[in-house]
């Protein structure tokens, strides 16, 4: 107990003496942050992080991948401002897919594996958590993607390890989602191992939801590189998994998976003149409208429109007066006076009121006011009236042979 209380003493006071040093060269407001993370991911070569993953020494190791895999979910945490520290992280998942694979299956056979192979597979587990959550930033992406062990681990994971057995199943999603990272990098026909093969296998055979959608997408980024295109084939695995896997339209993310594999799959021309003559065509269209229907309600919008208008309405019956017609006798009298002494004499026979209803039922309406006799336009209105007077007296004069009385 002596070295160990000892040690532990050591580091503590290493410890506190880091914390001294990174404190007194900063701004009082942020010690609280010094003291907690910073004195940890100091961009130095000797950070303890970086060296304490490469010191082979269990404990240290536990420490500086449990805080790793705090930090990878930040945003600014970058792996390439730690020097040492992405290559550190490569070390146990490559003795992993390499040889630890090998002692996990000899001892399964008939005991469970001794604890410290236990955590020598959690520690690759963990480093491998860490460059994946690692990969959605985008500068740690481009460093993953560069990096020489990237594609060889994809590759040894996929070909050695069984995807059937419950312990390789978080491994080797792992890689699988570390594979979109770096999909231009994957030609088929110059890498080996072939990684299309297992994809294919896991897509089509796993029972893992997980494992399913990577697959489907790491299959879609492969085979939508042009140079991959030759690759598909009309009878290939993964298109049965996805159209089996397209009636579940409440999971959305398998069904963008599968969705992404079908459009890339028959995307080339001679894959999409095979599925019209594949025989689950048909029901593939069912369900493509069944996800399709499925997807309305989220997508429709409520719209009001106003289509009142203005209303115009048609009187429902119509009062009209019949024009009063002098008779021979009236029109006889009123032949032998002279003019204007006839005209009086017509205004008498038709009647007053009988003659200005004939006159306003002329003309507009939006003039004059039968009722009142009040006109909006005086001078217009009284114009109308000489001119109608004219009119009939001119028809009336024709009409018995008489002379016409002169407009003034």
């Amino acid at each position: 107990m002596e070295p160990t209380r000892s040690r532990a003493l050591h580091q503590m006071c290493g410890t506190i003496m880091n914390v001294s040093c990174t404190t007194t060269s900063r701004p009082r407001h942020k010690i609280f942050f010094q003291t907690s993370t910073g004195w940890y991911t100091e961009t130095v070569p000797s950070n303890r992080m970086a060296l304490s993953l490469r010191s082979s020494i269990h404990s240290e190791v536990a420490w500086s991948l449990d805080r790793l895999c705090r930090l990878c979910h930040n945003e600014h945490f970058v792996l390439k401002t730690i020097p040492g520290l992405i290559d550190a992280l490569f070390e146990w998942p490559e003795w992993y897919v390499s040889e630890g694979y090998k002692a996990g299956n000899e001892a399964r056979i008939l005991f469970s594996p001794p604890p410290e192979f236990s955590r020598q597979r959690l520690f690759a587990l963990e480093s491998l958590f860490v460059l994946r959550n690692s990969s959605l930033n985008e500068q740690n992406a481009w460093e993953i993607y560069n990096h020489s062990h990237t594609l060889p681990i994809i590759l040894n994971a996929l070909q050695n390890l069984d995807a059937e057995r419950e312990e390789n199943i978080e491994f080797i999603l792992y890689c699988v989602d570390l594979m979109n990272t770096i999909p231009s990098k994957i030609i088929l026909n110059s890498l080996k191992p072939n990684p299309l093969p297992p994809l294919l296998q896991i897509a089509s055979q796993t029972k893992d939801r997980s494992l399913i959608i990577a697959s489907l997408t790491a299959l879609t980024c492969i085979l939508s590189n042009p140079p991959n295109a030759s690759a598909i084939t009309s009878t290939s695995p993964a298109l049965g998994a996805s159209i089996q896997y397209l009636p579940l339209v409440v999971d959305k993310p398998l069904i963008d998976a599968c969705l992404n594999y079908l459009y890339t799959h028959i995307s080339h021309v001679s894959m999409a003149r095979a599925f019209l003559l594949h025989p689950e065509m048909p029901r593939v269209l069912k369900l493509l409208v069944n996800v399709l229907i499925a997807e309305q309600p989220s997508l429709q919008e409520k719209v009001t429109l106003d289509v009142t208008g203005s209303i115009q309405t048609v009187p429902s019956g119509h009062l009209s007066t019949r024009n009063h017609e002098l008779t021979k006798e009236e029109l006889d009298a009123l032949n032998e006076f002279p003019e204007p002494q006839r005209c009086y004499d017509w205004y008498v026979s038709v009647g007053t009121e009988g003659c200005f209803k004939f006159i306003f039922e002329q003309q507009d309406a939006n003039y004059v006011r039968c009722k009142t006799g009040r006109s909006r336009n005086p001078s217009g209105f009284l114009e109308s009236v000489q001119g109608h007077l004219y009119a009939l007296h001119r028809k009336i004069s024709l009409a018995r042979g008489v002379g016409c009385y002169q407009k003034r």
